[in-house]
Protein backbone atom coordinates (compact mmCIF):
# COMPACT_ATOMS: atom_id res chain seq x y z
CA UNK A 1 0.00 0.00 0.00
CA UNK A 2 2.73 2.43 0.98
CA UNK A 3 4.64 1.80 -2.24
CA UNK A 4 1.60 2.68 -4.37
CA UNK A 5 1.03 5.87 -2.40
CA UNK A 6 4.66 6.75 -3.11
CA UNK A 7 4.22 6.02 -6.81
CA UNK A 8 1.00 8.07 -6.92
CA UNK A 9 2.59 11.16 -5.36
CA UNK A 10 5.69 10.73 -7.50
CA UNK A 11 3.83 10.62 -10.78
CA UNK A 12 1.21 13.31 -9.98
CA UNK A 13 3.59 16.28 -10.51
CA UNK A 14 4.51 14.86 -13.93
CA UNK A 15 0.85 14.59 -14.88
CA UNK A 16 0.22 18.17 -13.68
CA UNK A 17 3.17 19.48 -15.70
CA UNK A 18 1.95 17.72 -18.84
CA UNK A 19 -1.61 19.00 -18.34
CA UNK A 20 -0.41 22.55 -17.69
CA UNK A 21 1.85 22.53 -20.74
CA UNK A 22 -0.97 21.27 -22.95
CA UNK A 23 -3.36 23.95 -21.71
CA UNK A 24 -0.80 26.72 -22.13
CA UNK A 25 0.18 25.45 -25.56
CA UNK A 26 -3.46 25.88 -26.51
CA UNK A 27 -3.47 29.46 -25.15
CA UNK A 28 -0.25 30.27 -27.02
CA UNK A 29 -1.83 28.93 -30.22
CA UNK A 30 -4.88 31.15 -29.71
CA UNK A 31 -2.70 34.26 -29.21
CA UNK A 32 -0.84 33.32 -32.38
CA UNK A 33 -4.13 32.99 -34.28
CA UNK A 34 -5.23 36.40 -32.97
CA UNK A 35 -2.14 37.99 -34.48
CA UNK A 36 -2.65 36.26 -37.82
CA UNK A 37 -6.29 37.36 -38.00
CA UNK A 38 -5.38 40.97 -37.21
CA UNK A 39 -2.68 40.97 -39.88
CA UNK A 40 -5.33 39.80 -42.37
CA UNK A 41 -7.71 42.51 -41.08
CA UNK A 42 -10.19 39.86 -39.94
CA UNK A 43 -10.96 41.81 -36.80
CA UNK A 44 -14.24 40.09 -35.89
CA UNK A 45 -12.53 36.71 -35.87
CA UNK A 46 -9.62 38.11 -33.85
CA UNK A 47 -12.05 39.52 -31.26
CA UNK A 48 -13.80 36.15 -30.94
CA UNK A 49 -10.44 34.47 -30.42
CA UNK A 50 -9.54 36.94 -27.67
CA UNK A 51 -12.86 36.18 -25.97
CA UNK A 52 -12.13 32.47 -26.35
CA UNK A 53 -8.70 33.01 -24.79
CA UNK A 54 -10.33 34.59 -21.72
CA UNK A 55 -12.78 31.73 -21.34
CA UNK A 56 -10.14 29.02 -21.63
CA UNK A 57 -7.69 30.86 -19.41
CA UNK A 58 -10.14 31.21 -16.53
CA UNK A 59 -11.10 27.55 -16.87
CA UNK A 60 -7.56 26.50 -15.96
CA UNK A 61 -7.43 24.35 -12.86
CA UNK A 62 -6.28 26.26 -9.77
CA UNK A 63 -3.15 24.10 -9.45
CA UNK A 64 -2.26 24.74 -13.08
CA UNK A 65 -2.08 28.52 -12.60
CA UNK A 66 1.68 28.76 -12.44
CA UNK A 67 1.91 32.47 -13.25
CA UNK A 68 2.67 35.28 -10.79
CA UNK A 69 0.33 38.14 -9.93
CA UNK A 70 2.53 40.55 -11.91
CA UNK A 71 2.31 38.27 -14.94
CA UNK A 72 -1.46 38.05 -14.54
CA UNK A 73 -1.71 41.85 -14.37
CA UNK A 74 0.46 42.36 -17.46
CA UNK A 75 -1.40 39.67 -19.39
CA UNK A 76 -4.77 41.18 -18.45
CA UNK A 77 -3.71 44.69 -19.50
CA UNK A 78 -2.25 43.63 -22.85
CA UNK A 79 -5.27 41.44 -23.57
CA UNK A 80 -7.57 44.39 -22.82
CA UNK A 81 -5.46 46.73 -24.98
CA UNK A 82 -5.51 44.32 -27.90
CA UNK A 83 -9.26 43.82 -27.58
CA UNK A 84 -9.87 47.58 -27.45
CA UNK A 85 -7.65 48.28 -30.46
CA UNK A 86 -9.24 45.54 -32.54
CA UNK A 87 -12.80 46.58 -31.66
CA UNK A 88 -12.23 50.31 -32.30
CA UNK A 89 -12.65 51.16 -35.98
CA UNK A 90 -10.89 54.53 -35.67
CA UNK A 91 -7.62 52.93 -34.54
CA UNK A 92 -5.25 52.39 -37.52
CA UNK A 93 -4.42 48.89 -38.72
CA UNK A 94 -0.75 49.11 -37.77
CA UNK A 95 -1.67 49.95 -34.15
CA UNK A 96 -4.01 46.96 -34.03
CA UNK A 97 -1.14 44.78 -35.24
CA UNK A 98 1.22 46.28 -32.64
CA UNK A 99 -1.22 45.49 -29.82
CA UNK A 100 -1.72 41.93 -31.09
CA UNK A 101 2.05 41.45 -31.25
CA UNK A 102 2.42 42.91 -27.76
CA UNK A 103 -0.11 40.40 -26.38
CA UNK A 104 1.51 37.52 -28.27
CA UNK A 105 4.94 38.39 -26.84
CA UNK A 106 3.54 38.53 -23.30
CA UNK A 107 1.93 35.08 -23.52
CA UNK A 108 5.20 33.67 -24.83
CA UNK A 109 7.26 35.42 -22.13
CA UNK A 110 5.12 33.91 -19.37
CA UNK A 111 5.78 30.40 -20.67
CA UNK A 112 9.34 30.79 -22.00
CA UNK A 113 12.09 30.78 -19.42
CA UNK A 114 14.61 30.60 -22.26
CA UNK A 115 14.81 32.28 -25.65
CA UNK A 116 11.59 34.37 -25.51
CA UNK A 117 10.14 35.69 -28.75
CA UNK A 118 10.90 39.31 -27.90
CA UNK A 119 14.61 38.41 -28.20
CA UNK A 120 14.08 37.88 -31.93
CA UNK A 121 13.31 41.58 -32.32
CA UNK A 122 16.84 42.57 -31.31
CA UNK A 123 17.99 43.59 -34.79
CA UNK A 124 14.80 45.56 -35.47
CA UNK A 125 14.86 47.46 -32.16
CA UNK A 126 18.61 48.03 -32.04
CA UNK A 127 18.65 48.97 -35.72
CA UNK A 128 16.04 51.67 -35.16
CA UNK A 129 17.94 52.96 -32.13
CA UNK A 130 21.03 53.07 -34.34
CA UNK A 131 19.11 55.32 -36.74
CA UNK A 132 18.22 57.62 -33.84
CA UNK A 133 21.85 57.86 -32.76
CA UNK A 134 23.04 58.47 -36.32
CA UNK A 135 20.58 61.32 -36.90
CA UNK A 136 21.58 62.81 -33.53
CA UNK A 137 25.27 62.76 -34.48
CA UNK A 138 24.43 64.44 -37.81
CA UNK A 139 22.20 67.03 -36.08
CA UNK A 140 19.24 66.12 -38.31
CA UNK A 141 16.33 67.29 -36.19
CA UNK A 142 13.42 66.05 -38.34
CA UNK A 143 15.00 62.65 -39.00
CA UNK A 144 15.93 62.31 -35.34
CA UNK A 145 12.35 62.96 -34.21
CA UNK A 146 10.91 60.51 -36.77
CA UNK A 147 13.36 57.73 -35.87
CA UNK A 148 12.83 58.35 -32.15
CA UNK A 149 9.05 58.04 -32.54
CA UNK A 150 9.49 54.73 -34.36
CA UNK A 151 11.91 53.49 -31.69
CA UNK A 152 9.40 54.38 -28.96
CA UNK A 153 6.73 52.40 -30.85
CA UNK A 154 8.93 49.30 -30.95
CA UNK A 155 9.97 49.66 -27.34
CA UNK A 156 6.35 49.97 -26.23
CA UNK A 157 5.62 46.78 -28.14
CA UNK A 158 8.20 44.71 -26.23
CA UNK A 159 8.03 46.54 -22.89
CA UNK A 160 5.36 44.36 -21.19
CA UNK A 161 7.19 41.14 -22.07
CA UNK A 162 10.47 42.66 -20.85
CA UNK A 163 8.77 43.33 -17.52
CA UNK A 164 8.10 39.59 -17.27
CA UNK A 165 11.49 38.31 -18.37
CA UNK A 166 13.94 40.90 -17.01
CA UNK A 167 14.77 42.17 -13.51
CA UNK A 168 12.30 45.04 -12.88
CA UNK A 169 15.05 47.33 -11.53
CA UNK A 170 16.89 47.06 -14.85
CA UNK A 171 13.73 48.00 -16.76
CA UNK A 172 13.01 50.89 -14.39
CA UNK A 173 16.46 52.34 -15.02
CA UNK A 174 16.07 51.94 -18.77
CA UNK A 175 12.58 53.50 -18.64
CA UNK A 176 13.90 56.57 -16.82
CA UNK A 177 16.50 57.17 -19.53
CA UNK A 178 13.97 56.66 -22.33
CA UNK A 179 11.53 59.02 -20.58
CA UNK A 180 14.18 61.74 -20.63
CA UNK A 181 14.63 61.30 -24.38
CA UNK A 182 10.87 61.42 -24.88
CA UNK A 183 10.60 64.63 -22.86
CA UNK A 184 13.16 66.62 -24.85
CA UNK A 185 12.50 64.90 -28.21
CA UNK A 186 13.77 66.97 -31.18
CA UNK A 187 15.47 69.47 -28.90
CA UNK A 188 17.90 66.70 -27.95
CA UNK A 189 19.77 67.20 -31.23
CA UNK A 190 21.41 70.31 -29.82
CA UNK A 191 21.96 68.77 -26.39
CA UNK A 192 25.25 67.14 -25.37
CA UNK A 193 23.40 65.38 -22.55
CA UNK A 194 21.19 63.60 -25.08
CA UNK A 195 24.22 61.79 -26.47
CA UNK A 196 24.92 60.49 -22.97
CA UNK A 197 21.37 59.18 -22.55
CA UNK A 198 21.33 57.61 -26.00
CA UNK A 199 24.55 55.76 -25.18
CA UNK A 200 23.04 54.53 -21.90
CA UNK A 201 19.88 53.29 -23.62
CA UNK A 202 21.93 51.57 -26.30
CA UNK A 203 24.15 49.85 -23.72
CA UNK A 204 21.27 48.83 -21.45
CA UNK A 205 19.10 47.46 -24.24
CA UNK A 206 21.98 45.56 -25.79
CA UNK A 207 22.77 44.05 -22.41
CA UNK A 208 19.15 42.90 -22.07
CA UNK A 209 19.17 41.26 -25.50
CA UNK A 210 22.55 39.67 -24.81
CA UNK A 211 21.09 38.16 -21.65
CA UNK A 212 18.55 36.10 -23.55
CA UNK A 213 19.45 32.44 -22.98
CA UNK A 214 18.92 29.74 -25.53
CA UNK A 215 16.74 26.85 -24.45
CA UNK A 216 19.13 23.90 -24.49
CA UNK A 217 16.71 21.62 -22.65
CA UNK A 218 13.26 21.94 -21.18
CA UNK A 219 13.69 21.96 -17.36
CA UNK A 220 10.51 19.93 -16.99
CA UNK A 221 12.22 17.17 -18.98
CA UNK A 222 14.62 16.63 -16.09
CA UNK A 223 11.68 16.15 -13.73
CA UNK A 224 10.13 13.61 -16.09
CA UNK A 225 13.43 11.70 -16.21
CA UNK A 226 13.82 11.78 -12.43
CA UNK A 227 10.24 10.77 -11.65
CA UNK A 228 10.19 8.07 -14.30
CA UNK A 229 13.41 6.64 -12.86
CA UNK A 230 11.94 6.80 -9.36
CA UNK A 231 8.83 4.92 -10.46
CA UNK A 232 10.89 2.18 -12.14
CA UNK A 233 13.13 1.78 -9.08
CA UNK A 234 10.15 1.77 -6.72
CA UNK A 235 8.29 -0.79 -8.82
CA UNK A 236 11.33 -3.09 -9.08
CA UNK A 237 11.88 -2.78 -5.33
CA UNK A 238 8.26 -3.67 -4.64
CA UNK A 239 8.35 -6.66 -7.01
CA UNK A 240 11.61 -7.88 -5.46
CA UNK A 241 10.20 -7.56 -1.97
CA UNK A 242 7.05 -9.54 -2.91
CA UNK A 243 9.20 -12.26 -4.48
CA UNK A 244 11.40 -12.43 -1.38
CA UNK A 245 8.33 -12.67 0.89
CA UNK A 246 6.81 -15.47 -1.20
CA UNK A 247 10.09 -17.42 -1.11
CA UNK A 248 10.31 -17.08 2.67
CA UNK A 249 6.72 -18.34 3.06
CA UNK A 250 7.45 -21.42 0.92
CA UNK A 251 10.55 -22.20 3.00
CA UNK A 252 8.56 -21.95 6.22
CA UNK A 253 5.87 -24.27 4.80
CA UNK A 254 8.49 -26.90 3.87
CA UNK A 255 10.09 -26.66 7.34
CA UNK A 256 6.69 -27.30 9.01
CA UNK A 257 6.08 -30.34 6.78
Amino acid sequence: MIIWVFILFTIMPTITIASTDNDWTRLVDISDDVLEMVKQERYDTAKKLLDQFSEEFYELDFFERTYTMDELRIMTVTHSNALHAIATSSIPHHIKVDKAIQFRLVIDAIRSEYNPLWGELEHTVMGKLGNVMSSYEQKQSNEYSAHLTEFFRLYEMIHPSLMISVDPTIIQTLDSHISWLDKVNAEAVSSVEAGHYLALVDSELQSIFDGVEEDEADPSLYWVIITTGSIIIATLTYVGWKKYKATRQRERSRQKN
